[in-house]
């Protein structure tokens, strides 16, 4: 009976297997052609089943003739090897599976946030954009599915209470408010009252031409450190027309707190 060639793909496994290293000598590919020998020769009944199957340079391969690879340590490597190399297969399959799941368990997250936000303003029979349901899911991701269900209904309440259900360019506005809501949010939990602190330099924007974030934010938290009245500083912020008559009322404020602390250390240390 005419010897069946072993399949092109069977020996691709082998080699995968066997780290494209020949298993008699050591030698690796490309340093040697390597071709698939069977541990039990075919003249004994061998099979091309992938257990039976090794790798081996072709020098080795030649040499050994039909001689079998008696060696059970290196027939149970071989056996190992292989259930291994399935073992991953079923990992891989399943980590696969794992995150189909999620992107399931995420498009029907994404529908019911959508579901949330035209019943929270008072619109039916609609649907959002592909834009629109890209940003709930990338604020899911970074807030979590909770924090942006209280989001959407914070917003959807603003929006109602400053205009109505028909307007759409204000609707449109109030939705792409949520990332800005969960962000507050989250940072009020972190910090107690910062929102506050948003909120006044959320004036300032609106008032003056120019505001640096970064800046106009850390004044703020250095204000309120030290002791200066939120209050008043909201208070300010709705009469300034620039930056400038902001910060530096806030500025001086913040020079007289350090100067009297300065004179009670001194006055302390000379009794």
């Amino acid at each position: 009976m005419a010897r069946k060639p072993v399949r092109k793909s069977i020996r691709f496994e082998v080699f995968k297997r066997d780290s494209f290293t020949c298993q008699y000598c050591g030698e690796k590919a490309p340093d040697v052609v390597l071709e698939v020998d069977h541990i039990t020769p075919v003249s004994d009944g061998g099979t091309n089943e992938i257990l039976n199957l090794v790798t081996a340079c072709r020098a080795c391969n030649a040499g050994k003739s039909n001689k079998k690879l008696c060696d059970l340590a290196s027939l149970e490597k071989s056996r190992a090897q292989a259930e291994d190399l399935q073992e991953r297969r079923n990992q891989l399959e399943m980590i696969a599976q794992w995150h189909l799941s999620l992107l399931d368990v995420e498009s029907e997250g994404v529908l019911h946030l959508e579901r949330l936000w035209f019943s929270s303003v008072m619109q039916h029979d609609a649907s959002l954009t592909d834009e629109a349901k890209d940003e709930l899911r990338k604020l899911v991701r970074r807030f979590g599915y909770e924090q942006v269900c209280r989001a959407v209904v914070s917003a959807a309440s603003r929006f109602l209470r400053k205009s109505v259900a028909s307007d759409s360019e204000a609707r449109s506005a109030a939705f792409w408010s949520i990332g800005k809501i969960c962000a507050t949010d989250r940072a009020e939990a972190k910090d107690p009252g910062v929102s506050r602190l948003f909120y006044i330099r959320g004036i300032l924007r609106n008032r003056c031409q120019f505001v640096n974030d970064g800046t106009c934010i850390a004044l703020l938290k250095e204000a309120r450190a030290a002791g200066v009245s939120v209050d008043w500083m909201e208070e300010l912020a709705k009469v300034a027309n620039s930056w400038t008559q902001f910060r530096a009322p806030v500025e001086q404020e913040l020079d007289a707190i350090y100067s009297s602390t300065d004179q009670e250390a001194m006055d302390g240390q000379n009794p």
